[in-house]
């Protein structure tokens, strides 16, 4: 038997960390796939909706994905410390209860889910792999406040002592993550699957004289830091020129704030709230003719990328982002206007400059191969774990 082969058996069961919902959760859920059919078993310990089942196995020919829903929570119960930290003690004892004497992979999605590797390092031979989705501590300085920031910060820093490899969503975060962690890095950019993605749009040419009505719709969670607000205030300033029907996807707290603001300046807008599966969120969005990403310039959307625009632009979306430098990889390929998200002005001008040119702004086919998981970021996440149990 082969050296190769096996190491392939030694590492052959990959278990990852996410204080999540898998498979809603998509990062992990498209890495997990990935993996699987590199030819590795994956055991996902995760959360679970009340109407989930605890155990759960997605067989890949020879090789599975089992999912372990070790608590269950719903998306507003998830955010109760107290729920995180019963995941963190569960998630260890069955962990080291299952993988005693064998060297064990740890795949720890974000800083909610990464002491748990840190723990399991000191009592198991392991190697801890860090996926770092955004800027964690800089997310919760934004929303928690300046002690919980300094906190898990510290938090930070010790596991990553204890890291054998740092995976990011962009260069520019990653450069903020290496001065954290001398670990091996890279990125692995947030691109949507193609095959499971519908059919794109169907490109329509010469609208700007003859569309009666535009839909320009926003599709994400309804939280502080995602410019609703700012968005409705420039559709009223266009509402002048342009008849607007302005589409909502999604929900969360400040739902209600958006409703209020919508109502009292007379924007047309139709609220889809939550979806019941992803693939329900893509054919909604498909019927946009723009839609706009207002994200806020916070630390972490300044650096990160979020999965919008990519999806946007394999469904054959037209879309307007700010110009950070976590999504210049697809910015410089659609020259897009820019805008200031804080300003109902500058978004309004840069919708009414899509609007009056939107033929300039349809989306090439050819970018479909380029931004899709499979042809880049699947292939990355694949070759690293074939290349780390080759040495």
């Amino acid at each position: 038997m082969s050296s190769r082969i096996k190491r392939y058996r030694k590492y052959n069961n990959i278990i990852m960390l996410l204080y999540g919902h898998f498979p809603n959760d998509n990062r992990p859920r498209k890495e997990a796939i990935s993996i699987n059919k590199a030819g590795f078993n994956v055991t996902v310990y995760c959360l679970g909706f009340p109407n989930e089942q605890r155990t759960e196995t997605i067989y890949q020919g020879s090789n599975h994905i089992k999912i372990r829903r070790l608590i269950f929570t719903t998306s507003i119960s998830r955010i109760n410390p107290l729920n995180m930290i019963l995941f963190w003690i569960m998630s260890m004892l069955i962990c080291i209860k299952e993988n005693r004497k064998k060297t064990t992979i740890i795949h720890s999605h974000d800083l909610t889910a990464l002491p748990i590797g840190y723990l399991i390092s000191f009592l198991l031979p392991s190697i801890i792999i860090y996926d770092s989705h955004e800027l964690f501590p800089e997310t919760a300085k934004k929303r928690l406040g300046t002690m919980f920031w300094a906190s898990l910060l510290v938090l930070e820093k010790i596991c990553l002592a204890r890291v054998s490899y740092l995976i990011g969503v962009t260069a520019v975060q990653l450069k903020i993550l290496m001065k954290r962690c001398r670990s091996p890095a890279f990125a692995v950019p947030n691109y949507p699957l193609l095959a499971e993605l519908p059919e794109p749009k169907r490109k329509i040419q010469s609208m700007k004289n003859k569309r009666k009505k535009w839909i320009i719709g926003i599709s994400g969670a309804v939280i502080p830091d995602r410019g609703h607000i700012q968005t409705i205030r420039a559709l009223k300033l266009l509402q002048i020129k342009k008849n607007i029907e302005f589409w909502v996807v999604g929900g969360g707290p400040c739902l209600q704030e958006i409703k209020k603001a919508s109502s009292i300046l007379g924007v047309n807008t139709k609220y889809y709230g939550y979806l019941e599966t992803v693939q329900d969120v893509w054919q909604t969005i498909k019927s946009f003719d723009i839609g706009i990403i207002p994200n806020l310039p916070t630390a972490n959307y300044i650096v990160t990328s979020v999965n919008r625009p990519y999806e946007y632009t394999l469904l054959g979306v037209p879309f307007l982002i700010p110009h950070y430098p976590g999504n210049q990889d697809i910015i410089t390929e659609l020259n897009t206007p820019n805008f200031d998200p804080r300003s109902p002005r500058s978004i309004a001008n840069a919708l009414e400059k899509m609007m009056l040119n939107y033929d300039d702004f349809q989306i090439n086919d050819n970018l479909r191969k380029k931004f899709c998981w499979e042809e880049n970021s699947g292939r990355k996440i694949t070759e690293f774990y074939i290349r780390m149990i080759s040495v």
